[in-house]
């Protein structure tokens, strides 16, 4: 898109999902797709598509199944290795309630500070 103005979504990836015909509808297809992605080598595009607006855990479809999406997102970022993202994403979805008594993401963050290569 050229221009200051990006009324669609910011990845291409994100777009094409998006497009009539071909639009994701059921948390099941967002679990396929985060399969697909990882087994090619593109958890890191996986894990970007599920933080995007319309596929994340506050989107209609996220909305299905939080839980599930949730899950799909820390296996991603856990999969494609960046450790930096990784603490990022565990201390951001700490601050909320509902995550922190959530052992998955505790984990990851262990895991994260343990092999970061940024100062915590």
């Amino acid at each position: 898109m050229s221009g200051g103005m990006n009324h669609g979504p910011a990845n291409p990836w994100e777009e094409r999902l998006l497009s009539p015909g071909k639009a994701i509808s059921t948390p099941e297809e967002i679990s396929l797709l985060v399969q697909i992605y990882v087994s090619v080598g593109k958890a890191a595009e996986a894990s970007e598509l599920l933080q995007g607006d319309a596929l994340n855990a506050k989107s209609h479809v996220g909305k299905q199944d939080p839980q599930l999406v949730l899950s799909l997102l820390l296996e991603t970022v856990e999969a494609s290795q960046n450790w930096d993202d990784a603490l990022t994403l565990c201390r951001k979805l700490l601050t909320s309630p509902e995550h922190q008594s959530d052992d998955r993401i505790w984990g990851l963050l262990l895991k994260a500070l343990a092999v970061s290569t940024s100062p915590t």
